[in-house]
């Protein structure tokens, strides 16, 4: 009875890695080095297969042919196992080959591959959780039932003031130092983006927006 490697006649990448005791990035390398030569690429089917964390990773399907191509690049002793298992195919005689296991270095790599998406993963996780607090405490400025005092960043969001973002620093600097000519404590919060911020009272970035932005130094 004929196997199912057989039937479809192609003998995968990693079976012959197995059978070579190669690492199966190299027998890769080893058939992209052949069709870069210009070797037929309908010997070599590009397929996938799940590794051991079931991520899809990509492989090859010989023919015979193939085999026989590759083969020809590998030392005597390499060559006749390949040889070997397709005779043993074509007698129906083959045993269903191992599963594909990593090497010591395959698999740190993978470890490292995979702790390295999931640190990816946290940081915009993060960067998610911090902008949409962002966006709730502007939210909770913009809403609040006292609009008798803002940040600036408020005060310039409610009141649709087209400012560059460089200039925040100036405007602050002017609302403080008009506060303290007037004798007022601006009082502080914690904004996720920007630190601590100081709230002013209205009426006093009332004066200082409209002293005309082309005032500020």
């Amino acid at each position: 009875m004929e196997t199912e490697l057989f039937k479809n006649k192609t003998m995968s990448s990693l079976e012959i890695a197995e059978l070579t005791s190669k690492q199966h990035a190299h027998v890769m390398r080893d058939i992209r080095n052949l069709l870069s030569q210009g070797v037929a690429e309908s010997n070599f089917g590009l397929a996938e297969y799940s590794d051991n964390q079931g991520k899809p990773r990509p492989c090859f399907n010989l023919t015979k042919k193939g085999c026989l191509i590759l083969a020809s690049g590998y030392d005597a002793v390499l060559r006749e196992k390949i040889i070997d298992r397709w005779e043993s195919l074509e007698t129906g005689k083959a045993e269903p080959m191992a599963k594909q296991s990593l090497t010591p270095s395959e698999l740190i790599l993978q470890l490292a591959q995979f702790n390295v998406e999931n640190e990816r993963k946290m940081k915009a996780l993060e960067s998610k959780q911090e902008q949409m607090q962002a966006e709730i405490e502007e939210i909770k400025q913009r809403t609040t039932t006292d609009l008798h005092q803002s940040t600036i960043v408020a005060y310039i969001s409610r009141n649709s003031i087209k400012l560059d973002v460089s200039r925040y620093g100036a405007m602050g600097r002017k609302a403080s130092a008009l506060c303290k000519k007037r004798g007022v404590e601006p009082t502080k919060i914690h904004d996720v983006r920007w630190g601590t911020v100081k709230v002013y009272p209205d009426e006093i970035l009332d004066v200082v927006f409209g002293m005309g932005i082309s005032n500020i130094n």
